[in-house]
């Protein structure tokens, strides 16, 4: 075992990857059709996931045998998209190696979870990835990027009755080896990461805790060449639509410009579903231009900011297709 090692996947690694998807496929010949049993990432994925540092390739000699690699499918998870071990490596534990490699990195990286689709009776599939921890998913927990990946499997040829969707949760606390008592709280100037990791761990347990796993962005933009002249955006969840930006250029203002912007949110939030659409504006902002659309204030903080009013306004929406 000491002569085989895990690193991130090198440009030279990526030509004999190949190689080993078609030989771990043989593996599955009478599971899946021979379209799938075929098929190859493609180099320019590959490379785009070395660039991303979502690939890992296991060295013997200084050649790869296996390699995992991951994709970013769900807020807050990272998804397993494939792990192969050339057969003539097999039965060494390189498959359980790379996969904790993989939950570790997660963890590290600040993902919560671990998704990953396999064969459900393939003895060295589901029942492997069991006993490395992963559960499988139930329909109630099914995200749509999960859904979209089992539609497209079968797509591609694979009976969804045979296929499964499994999840596995990262410590995140342990990877950190550090005390309570040693962390220095000082302020900071987040990046956009930042911002975006606490985000997704905040829908992340939103989703556990509720049940309810339906979050999508819902967003247009007006551009004019390569730049943003208007746009709106916020998200859906649970039957709400909240809308947290909403900006018109200066210079593209009163031309009823906000009001498709406003239309074409309310059109799709009935769409998916939403019986409300919420929002927080100020009182110097947009207050009656929301509510010549139907929104009304129920609730006010004063000086927030100093000397002026916070609203939450909301408009109830007529569920799609009613009178």
């Amino acid at each position: 075992m000491d002569s085989y090692t895990i690193v991130p996947a090198r440009a030279k690694d990526l030509p004999h990857l190949a190689a080993i998807e078609l030989a771990a496929a043989r593996l599955l010949d009478g599971y899946a059709p021979a379209s799938v049993l075929n098929e190859t990432t493609s180099q320019g994925d590959l490379q785009q996931a070395v660039r991303d540092g979502r690939l890992w390739v296991v060295l013997f000699d200084d050649g790869p045998v296996g390699f995992a690699h991951v994709e970013r499918l769900d807020i807050g998870a990272a998804h397993l998209e494939e792990i192969d071990v050339h057969p003539s490596h097999a039965r060494r534990g390189l498959g359980t190696r790379l996969v904790e490699h993989v939950c570790r990195w997660a963890a590290a990286v600040g993902f919560t979870a671990v998704t990953l689709t396999t064969f459900r009776d393939v003895p060295w599939n589901m029942p492997f990835y069991e006993r490395l921890g992963f559960r499988v998913v139930g329909p109630r927990e099914m995200t749509p990027a999960l859904r979209a990946r089992v539609d497209d499997e079968a797509r591609r040829g694979l009976d969804p009755s045979t296929r499964v969707v499994m999840k596995r949760f990262c410590d995140v606390l342990a990877t950190t080896g550090m005390g309570m008592s040693e962390i220095e709280l000082v302020p900071v100037d987040p990046t956009p990461d930042d911002v975006q990791f606490l985000e997704d761990r905040i829908y992340e347990f939103n989703s556990r805790a509720t049940g309810i796993v339906d979050g999508q962005w819902l967003a247009f933009f007006v551009r004019e060449g390569d730049r943003i002249v208007a746009g709106i955006c916020g998200n859906t969840w649970g039957g709400t639509c909240e809308l947290r930006q909403f900006w018109v250029d200066e210079s593209r203002r009163r031309r009823g410009l906000g009001t498709r912007l406003l239309r074409a949110a309310e059109r799709e939030a009935q769409r998916r579903g939403c019986s409300q659409i919420v929002l927080m504006t100020f009182s110097f902002q947009a207050p009656a231009l929301y509510a010549r659309h139907g929104f009304e204030v129920v609730a006010s903080l004063d000086d927030h900011p100093s000397g002026h009013r916070n609203l939450l306004m909301r408009k109830q929406l007529a569920q799609a297709g009613s009178a």
